[in-house]
């Protein structure tokens, strides 16, 4: 893939051996892979919940939201699902998809298959991470429990999905 290689290109160019890399978890493994080929000493550390990256990224989300009138924003397995949850992969099929809920106010959600449940809560940065187990359909069950937590009933609501995603 293209990606791979302007890693490789990159780590290969500007660092030098013995140059140590810090590398934040969670994030692609590549970028770990790339630097030790180029003679990188790698040190990972790990983010928590705290991570103030995340706390930046939900508060100008909410801004934006506030903006353009939403009370809140459902995302469906794409790269923004991934940008405010922190999850370094979210499964891009509805088959497993990783659904995050930004409330206007109140604490965010995230819906992970439950094959994926553990890995969810480990990488992302949302506290609330919740599972379901059915596989090839929108778990609505959960969908509409955290609509009702949230009062969402009667709000109107952001939706994003990819051009081959629908809910239902």
């Amino acid at each position: 893939h293209g990606i791979q290689a302007l890693a490789l290109a990159a780590c290969t160019a500007f660092l030098e051996r013995a140059d140590a890399v810090v590398i934040p978890r969670p994030t692609y493994g590549l970028y770990a892979q790339a630097c030790s080929v180029a003679g990188a000493a790698v040190h990972r550390v790990d983010c928590d919940a705290s991570l103030a990256l995340g706390l930046e990224r939900i508060a100008e989300a909410r801004r934006r939201m506030e903006g353009a009138g939403l009370d809140a924003l459902l995302l469906v397995s794409s790269t923004n699902a991934a940008y405010l949850s922190g999850h370094p992969s979210p499964e891009r099929t509805l088959g497993r998809a990783l659904y995050v809920l930004l409330p206007l106010r109140g604490e965010p959600s995230v819906l992970a298959q439950a094959w994926r449940l553990e890995e969810a809560r480990r990488y992302c940065w949302i506290a609330d991470v919740r599972g379901y187990r059915r596989l090839s359909a929108v778990p609505f069950e959960e969908l509409d429990r955290l609509w009702e937590e949230n009062r969402l009933a009667t709000a109107t609501v952001g939706v994003e999905t990819g051009s081959e995603q629908r809910l239902g």
